[in-house]
């Protein structure tokens, strides 16, 4: 009777110590994060399907940008001549398919470091650009951009 009375607790305190583990280790997405990814999602859903439209909206576009990105970054972009791609997705073209399968996912152990990923449609393979973000005046926006 004593050995199963001991090996119930050791039982017990096995699992119970697996849990605690185990909870530690699910993250739970701060205020902050929750915030960035809905800003992110906001951005690249009306972005992509205002470029990828048949008839493009330059003024929307840039309003988009000016609303969702920095000063600094849209400067920094302004300034690269050399630039014959759009850097907020890396690519020259669009397509609304990309929202089908589009991901943003927070990259671990980077600041504010975030993955946006959509699957390009004319050879299914995955395509992810990596967004800097920071809060300005009380707003998350785009920073910053790289592959």
């Amino acid at each position: 009777m004593k050995k199963v009375i001991v090996s119930t607790i050791v039982i017990f305190v096995f699992v119970s110590g697996c849990l605690v583990f185990l909870k530690s280790k699910v993250r739970e997405k701060s205020s902050d994060q929750i915030q960035i990814e809905q800003m992110l999602k906001s951005f690249y859903t009306e972005y992509i399907k205002v470029n990828a439209a048949e008839k493009l909206d330059l003024v929307k576009g840039d309003s988009l940008k000016r609303k969702y990105c920095t000063k600094q970054f849209l400067d920094r972009i302004k300034q690269d001549t050399e630039l014959d791609y759009d850097p907020l997705v890396n690519a020259q073209d669009y397509s609304n398919d990309w929202l089908n399968t589009m991901t943003i996912e927070k990259i671990d152990g980077k600041h504010n470091n975030y993955k946006v990923c959509f699957i390009y449609n004319y050879d299914n393979s995955l395509h992810c650009v990596i967004v800097n973000v920071v809060k300005q005046s009380g707003v998350w926006k785009i920073d910053g951009t790289k592959e």
